[in-house]
């Protein structure tokens, strides 16, 4: 490849990830969604519970910190599967899993634990299927979305499918 194609390449992989973790980002998954859209696969939608709490009480840096260490555990936890961070303290996982709840109860575990030196934390999942009559990925995210609020709902720091 000659030097404008690797610097063309380079370029629009930065465009597709996110800056501060280094996942994809909001538009990779847009420009990959008809490969994400598998019917069996799981997608997880993941928050950080009371994210601005860490924030306020510890400063943008460490809360900048904490992402990146929920990040780096979810792209050791998930391997070659997509990892993306939607925004702010929002991530998606899309992998291959036999069941939703149980992906989902996992990633909580291992991405929600803390790390030395910064402020304990705790994750929201929410699972879904992807089915075979999904039309986008989008509708998967609508339904991880609803089931992530409902593990909110539930009293945070907990997995729902």
């Amino acid at each position: 490849m000659d030097s404008d194609g690797a610097r063309a390449a380079e370029l629009r992989d930065m465009a597709l990830r996110d800056p501060l973790t280094g996942l994809w980002n909001r538009a990779a998954l847009a420009a990959g969604a008809a490969k994400l859209l598998v019917p069996g696969r799981v997608a997880l939608l993941i928050d950080v519970d009371r994210f601005k709490a860490i924030n306020d009480c510890h400063g943008h840096a460490v809360g900048d910190a904490v992402l990146v260490a929920i990040a780096t555990a979810l792209q050791r936890g998930v391997g070659g599967d997509f990892v993306a961070r939607l925004g702010g303290d929002e991530f998606l996982v899309v992998t291959d899993a036999d069941d939703p709840a149980s992906a989902a109860e996992r990633l909580r575990l291992r991405a929600g634990r803390g790390e030395a030196g910064l402020p304990p934390w705790s994750l929201s999942v929410g699972g879904a299927r992807i089915e075979a009559g999904d039309r986008s990925i989008d509708e998967v995210i609508q339904r991880a979305d609803l089931l992530m609020y409902r593990a909110k709902d539930d009293g945070r720091t907990s997995a729902a499918a």
